[in-house]
Parts: structure tokens; C-alpha cells; sequence
């Protein structure tokens, strides 16, 4: 793990990077004081989008006969807007 001041660190930007590149750590220093670690970047299994194919053909839905909603009429948009007022 390399430390360097922050004029040295400024004046040879590339010369850190590179030794960060090469998998070491830079530690930035405030006089004695560390305010920055500068580390190689590192993508994260867990970051990346995972996609799950489906297990029906999502056609069907369309061919679903759903029964109608039993009851007094319902304003579903009024409900969805009830819904996001807490997100505003």
C-alpha cells in the first residue's frame, strides 16, 4: 500500500494510477492525516442485471379470461394515485 501527499499525488496522477492498475492501494494524505483510498476498481457479481427467463409463454396472459370485479365500481386510478402521494 503506497501513501502520498496530495501536491505529489496531483503532480503524478498518472504514476498512482498506474500503481492502481496494478492491483495496490494508494492512501492520500492531509499532511498526516489519510483522506482518500484509492483502490482498483472491482465489479461486483451482485451489481450486474440478471435476467430469468420466463417459465410459461407470457402470450397466455392475454388469452386468460379473468372474471369481471364483483361489487360497487372501483376508481383504480384514484387508488393508484392515493398510492404515490406518499412517494412525492
Amino acid at each position: 500500500m503506497k501513501s502520498v501527499n496530495i501536491a505529489q499525488f496531483k503532480a503524478k496522477l498518472s504514476k498512482y494510477l498506474n500503481f492502481v492498475r496494478k492491483g495496490e492501494n494508494v492512501i492520500v494524505m492531509d499532511r498526516r492525516t489519510p483522506i482518500a483510498r484509492i483502490t482498483p476498481y472491482e465489479e461486483h457479481e451482485e451489481t450486474r442485471l440478471h435476467f430469468i427467463e420466463p417459465t410459461a409463454d407470457p402470450r397466455l396472459l392475454f388469452k386468460k379470461n379473468y372474471p369481471p370485479v364483483k361489487g360497487k365500481a372501483t376508481d383504480s386510478l384514484r387508488y393508484l394515485l392515493e398510492e404515490r402521494e406518499d412517494r412525492l
